[in-house]
């Protein structure tokens, strides 16, 4: 179980971290160098962090890296700047380290994996990083997410979880395990919550065929999607794959169930 987060404050990942660990009343810290530099200037006093005697932003890196049982990287693609840093002082140090490229897969996916490891490592203190919010504006919301749901899942499996609301849940869940924000995610959550049977019936059906499941699997998509309650950013997503901008909430629907027919006819040969 995850017992404390730590991070060095800085805008963007780590302080996404630190926020989510404050949200759900997990205890949080980390060291900063002397001067307490950030992107943003420095953290307010809502963050518990520990100032130290050098300036000398290596040094920071290694102690948070020293003082956690395992380090969490988040980017958007590959490492650069002070991320690869961090990945190359756990390499010499022989410390538990996990980059995760948040492009790889939906959100709760990615939550479900680094649970694992923070499982199989025995990690209690997390350390977490990631770029500035200057080089990546989208990694604070998706860091906060992963951390989010990383954290519920070790507070549900130890049995601390009892302290969660029901409100803190739901909003968890229907937030991120349901609301997919681009065409792979809804199609990735579709797989994963349809059983093999309804699959395999899906994928005989011929493609003229689909047209059929515009009342049912489409409407059921709409409604559990919301893309008539606010997912612009998937009908978006469904509109750049298509090329077509009038695209509405029933046409991004069906352009799901297609996607999902071929990645199920591909996936029988």
């Amino acid at each position: 179980m995850i017992t404390k987060i730590i991070s060095a404050g800085q805008s963007g990942a780590d302080r996404a971290a630190l926020d989510a660990a404050i949200k759900l009343k997990v205890q949080h810290g980390g060291w900063i160098s002397r001067g307490k530099p950030t992107e943003k200037g420095p953290p307010s006093g809502t963050y518990q962090l520990l100032e130290m005697v050098t300036e000398d932003h290596t040094e920071q890196t290694l102690k948070n890296v020293m003082e956690s049982d395992g380090t969490l990287i988040l980017s958007h693609g590959k490492l650069t700047g002070s991320s690869e840093l961090h990945q190359k002082l756990i390499k010499e140090h022989n410390k538990s380290c996990l980059h995760i490229d948040l492009t790889d897969k939906p959100i709760f996916l990615i939550a479900s994996d680094v649970f694992k490891w923070v499982i199989q490592n025995a990690i209690e203190v997390l350390n977490v990083t990631g770029p500035r919010a200057s080089e990546d504006p989208e990694i604070y919301q998706d860091t906060f997410y992963v951390i989010e749901g990383v954290l519920l899942l070790s507070l549900l499996n130890s049995g601390a979880g009892g302290n969660l609301s029901d409100d803190d849940l739901s909003e968890y869940y229907n937030r991120v395990m349901t609301l997919p924000r681009t065409v792979d995610q809804a199609v990735n959550i579709l797989l994963l919550a349809l059983d093999k049977e309804t699959m395999e019936i899906f994928a005989t059906r011929s493609e003229a065929h689909l047209n059929s499941y515009h009342r049912t699997a489409g409407t059921l998509i709409i409604r559990q999607f919301k893309l008539l309650e606010g997912n612009e950013e998937l009908i978006e997503s469904c509109r750049k794959f298509t090329g077509r901008p009038e695209l509405d909430a029933e046409g991004a629907a069906m352009l799901i169930l297609e996607i999902l027919w071929h990645s199920l006819r591909q996936t029988r040969h």
